[in-house]
């Protein structure tokens, strides 16, 4: 990417894969983050993160109040195997690509009272979001205050809060 008075002159493309060895840079799928949060604070506005199939939790640890924020501008696209050139060549029937709350115990209880938080600009294409739990307060699967990303051919289930289970 060329940097012109500080700013970049084209988008990027960012790729995660949970099982990824290497550098972790984001660049190639050979040196692809294995964390989801990783590629979200290196995105700028209009780069795409490309993501490939598997479970990615907001937290190693055990803290409720942690969740994947996404940036402004930004595109997320699940469904890759990991080799992919093109974003039409992802499926997302086969690789799966999960934002998990469960975050501790298998008790639902314990889960992120949110999974992920939406941003102005926001594509967010091919997910399954689970396991948001937040029975006092609005948006188990994803909070959005103000803002209305656009949604597309994302799952959501077992998630629960007491207003807007799965989007609030």
């Amino acid at each position: 990417l060329l940097l012109i008075g500080g700013t970049r002159a084209r988008a990027a493309v960012i790729y995660v894969n949970a099982a990824a060895a290497g550098t972790h840079n984001g660049t190639s799928w050979a040196t692809a983050y294995a964390d989801l949060r990783a590629a979200i604070a290196a995105a700028h506005a209009n780069d795409e993160i490309w993501v490939a199939g598997g479970t990615y939790k907001p937290t190693a640890g055990t803290d409720r109040t942690i969740y994947f924020e996404l940036k402004s501008n930004v595109r997320y696209y699940a469904g890759f195997a990991g080799t992919e050139t093109a974003r039409s060549q992802r499926d997302t029937l086969a690789h799966e690509t999960i934002l998990s709350g469960e975050i501790g115990t298998p008790a639902q209880t314990d889960n992120s009272y949110s999974v992920v938080i939406g941003a102005a600009g926001v594509v967010l294409d091919g997910f399954t979001i689970t396991g948001g739990y937040d029975p006092q307060s609005s948006g188990g699967g994803i909070y959005m205050d103000s803002v209305s990303p656009t949604i597309v051919g994302c799952w959501f289930h077992d998630n629960v809060a007491g207003y807007g289970a799965g989007v609030f």
